[in-house]
């Protein structure tokens, strides 16, 4: 992982974090990781595997994409939203299937 990849992204889950009222120990606790991983990652000084990752992303009750990526707009959160409702009220799985893959286009035509 790049340097500065890795200090944004341990920055971005100090904030989380704090925002959350959460320590180090905590979050480490809540995330079934250590306190010095915690430690490192902020430090920008370790990185994580990704079953870890999506822990801290549970723990904090943030998106993986704010965690990585930095500050997403308003309204890409909220369409995001609208799809997750929506998909939440499908009975039959193709659907819900479609809904899947329809928000998968939209992140992906986000990146380009």
């Amino acid at each position: 992982m790049n340097d500065d990849f890795k200090r944004s992204l341990g920055q971005r889950i100090r904030e989380a974090r704090l925002s959350a009222g959460l320590t180090q120990s905590a979050l480490a606790e809540k995330a079934d990781v250590s306190t010095n991983h915690i430690s490192a990652i902020e430090r920008g000084a370790s990185d994580t595997k990704t079953e870890h990752f999506a822990k801290i992303v549970q723990a904090l009750g943030v998106s993986a994409d704010f965690l990585l990526f930095g500050d997403t707009s308003k309204e890409d959160s909220d369409k995001l939203i609208r799809a997750v409702k929506m998909a939440s009220r499908v009975c039959d799985a193709e659907s819900l299937s479609k809904y899947i893959i329809a928000g998968m286009d939209f992140l992906e035509k986000k990146e380009r």
